[in-house]
């Protein structure tokens, strides 16, 4: 796993080093300060997360049987270790991987963001939502492999952009939506975005639009791929 970072303040190092020894009980950890950041993203993060997710596989007791153990046994002898842990001791090691990564972290205004690459796209999840919670979090490994088919089946091929946003519906309590802004708008608002339970896309025509869909506050506006905070 590796962990990329900028220190803004103390709580950030406080943190990182307490993720650091969570995570360094299972596997080795390395640290990166961030360089220079190039691109339009106005994701502003403090903390991003490579490998996160084969942590989340290896301890979800709701993936027992579909995980691939040898693929998690090649990685270490610590991993093997998660991977025979009884399912309440997988279930105690996740709860405590969302507290240390995501339940203090809801009220910071910098994005605390889980990537992942599925094939040509750069897949974005940010883990400190105001709406974020526990269940939401378990299902990250989920959603990752739903995304994977969709993107396997072509549904992004129109996307020029290759990185994605993954965001959850409030009203279904489950991660819903799929954010692929145009080339166009990019660098503007957020214009496309793909709704996963009715396999489609939505169209918004002002950063205003996307803001009122999805009943945003101003608090949350660097966590998105391109603020909604913009004027335009």
């Amino acid at each position: 796993m590796i962990i990329k970072y900028k220190i803004t303040n103390r709580d950030d190092q406080e943190y990182l080093d307490n993720l650091k020894n969570f995570v360094n009980e299972f596997d080795d950890i390395k640290l990166q300060k961030f360089g220079v950041r190039v691109g339009a993203l106005d994701l502003l993060t403090c903390i991003e997360i490579f490998g996160l997710f084969f942590l989340m596989k290896a301890l979800n007791p709701f993936f027992s049987g579909v995980v691939n153990e040898d693929y998690f046994k090649s990685l270490g002898l610590k991993f093997n270790n998660i991977l025979t842990s009884s399912k309440e001791e997988k279930e105690k090691i996740f709860k405590q991987l969302y507290e240390k990564i995501t339940s203090k972290q809801k009220i910071k205004q910098q994005a605390i963001v889980a990537e992942e690459f599925l094939g040509e796209f750069n897949i974005k999840i940010v883990l400190n939502h105001a709406i974020m919670n526990f269940e939401l979090f378990s299902n990250i490994t989920g959603i990752l492999d739903i995304l994977s088919s969709l993107i396997d089946e072509g549904v992004f091929s129109i996307c020029e952009i290759k990185v994605l946003q993954i965001y959850p519906s409030e009203d279904l309590k489950t991660w819903d939506y799929v954010l692929c802004p145009t080339i166009s708008a990019f660098g503007r608002y957020v214009d496309r975005v793909y709704k996963i339970s009715k396999r489609d896309f939505i169209y918004f025509n002002s950063s205003h639009e996307f803001k009122d869909y999805f009943n945003l506050k101003n608090s949350e506006k660097y966590k998105f791929l391109i603020s909604f905070n913009r004027e335009y």
